[in-house]
């Protein structure tokens, strides 16, 4: 439960600072993504693609994208695709793999389900087992690609195929 609650908050502190960004098209908050997801949950998403330090789970000095989709309180979902290391990724191919035995250097990917339930809301995370990143352009100011990956929720046999594209800003963290 406590976990839940850490990364709804996480997710909800993201996503404010992203509504808050600039409104013009080089500002924090201005990138973009699409994506799929099939298996338990089917959905077609798109929203805001942000990047940056500080946004890993479980440290203050990882390296994220972040994909967000919706609008808070009401249903929503995330996307997460984070190293532990601090240094951007530059132009090339990478592989997802699971959280366990993650070095600093490889990347995990999480997608986050959101559904609301009266007055509250239930949310369920799938991390990666295995995928792929590719980034097709990498600068200070945007980085471009795509991803796809499989990945295991908290029960038995649930498991979620999510691919897509993007083109993230900085975030303002």
């Amino acid at each position: 439960m406590i976990s839940r609650l850490v990364r709804f908050f996480v997710a909800f502190v993201v996503a404010f600072l992203t509504a808050c960004g600039s409104d013009d098209a080089t500002g924090p908050g201005s990138g973009s993504f699409t994506a799929t997801v099939s298996g338990d949950v089917n959905a077609s998403l798109s929203g805001n693609a942000v990047f940056g330090v500080g946004l890993y789970i479980g440290s203050d000095s990882g390296w994220s994208i972040w994909l967000l989709e919706g609008s808070f309180f009401s249903d929503y979902d995330f996307i997460t695709i984070d190293r532990s290391s601090s240094a951007a990724p530059g132009v090339g191919a990478f592989t997802i793999i699971g959280r366990s035995g993650a070095g600093p250097d490889d990347f995990v990917a999480k997608f986050e389900h959101a559904l609301e339930e009266g007055s509250s809301i239930e949310i369920t995370g799938y991390t990666s087992v295995s995928g792929s990143l590719t980034i097709t352009s990498a600068t200070a100011d945007q980085i471009e690609g795509s991803f796809s990956f499989t990945g295991s929720g908290p029960g038995p046999g649930q498991t979620v195929t999510v691919q897509g594209s993007f083109s993230a800003k900085p975030g303002p963290f």
